[in-house]
């Protein structure tokens, strides 16, 4: 499993290569350690490469982490937001 991110000021878009079916679970944090978004929870995903496309736009600019976590790997990586923040 390979995880990375492309930042853009609004959104993001995290790609990953799934090498066997799994249950998934992305979720983003600051850096505190609270969870700020999920974006999968317990979500069944098939093998294959994924693109998943994340809305920050109300999350505040500033560095968060995210954790891809499958039935059997977790990884862990930086993300940074340099967007504008928007409360709608």
């Amino acid at each position: 499993m390979n995880a990375l991110n492309n930042q853009s000021k609004v959104n993001c878009c995290i790609d990953f290569n799934l090498p066997y079916n799994s249950n998934v679970n992305l979720n983003i944090f600051d850096l505190s350690g609270k969870l700020v978004k999920t974006v999968y929870n317990n979500k069944f995903l098939k093998e294959g490469f994924y693109s998943q496309k994340i809305d920050l736009t109300n999350l505040l600019p500033g560095e968060y982490y995210y954790e891809l976590e499958t039935d059997r790997n977790k990884e862990i990586k930086y993300l940074k937001h340099s967007g504008k923040y928007s409360k709608n």
